[in-house]
């Protein structure tokens, strides 16, 4: 991660603690920045600190309003070298519309395309357990898939397909193939529970 022009760029459904942690990571680069230091300013610091006021206040961040569009930036130096750590704020509404459309906005292709390391929020709680072969018994399927075809109901996609298929539309983009291994973007995940934890 530490070559000139590394752009990192954050990813993750609404809900998923983004703004939590840019609004900490901007806290703690002000109060005590060792290898990962701030380059710059960031231009815009409105979302960042209402987010850190509700965070000293206990609260957990603000939704992003769900007509918003814009991007949160950190222009930063790792041991010296440039890093540039980005993500959309889109309102929740947008992002369903992403996947839902299989679209992405002119802002979201110049981000995926211009990154070399993709960092991937995902809130466990709200990934439900599929109800398939894989995780319940056969007999319990079975039972749960055998009313009739004018009482079943459409099954929602699951939260962890939903974020596949957005991985796969970035990926897409970039042209990307999986017919070999993938060296760039790297992919990082984060597992995000704090607002979980009896603390």
């Amino acid at each position: 991660m530490n070559k000139e022009g590394n752009s990192v760029l954050i990813i993750g459904k609404p809900g998923t603690s983004k703004t939590t942690f840019l609004a900490q990571l901007y806290g703690k680069l002000l109060a005590k920045p060792e290898r990962l230091s701030l380059r710059q300013t960031p231009e815009d610091l409105l979302a960042i600190d209402e987010a850190r006021q509700r965070l000293a206040e206990g609260q957990s961040t603000a939704s992003t309003p769900a007509e918003q569009n814009k991007v949160l930036k950190l222009s930063l130096l790792l041991d010296g070298n440039p890093l540039e750590l980005e993500f959309p704020d889109y309102g929740g509404e947008q992002v369903k519309a992403i996947i839902r459309d299989r679209e992405l906005g002119p802002q979201w292709v110049e981000m995926c395309r211009k990154s070399n390391t993709w960092l991937v929020f995902i809130r466990l709680h709200d990934h439900a357990e599929p109800h398939d072969v894989l995780t319940k018994a056969f007999t319990e399927v079975a039972a749960a898939t055998s009313a009739s075809d004018a009482q079943a109901e459409p099954v929602p996609l699951n939260e962890a397909v939903e974020l596949v298929e957005l991985l796969q539309m970035l990926l897409a983009m970039r042209a990307v193939g999986v017919q070999r291994p993938i060296e760039q973007p790297r992919l990082k995940l984060v597992l995000t529970l704090w607002d979980e934890l009896h603390t």
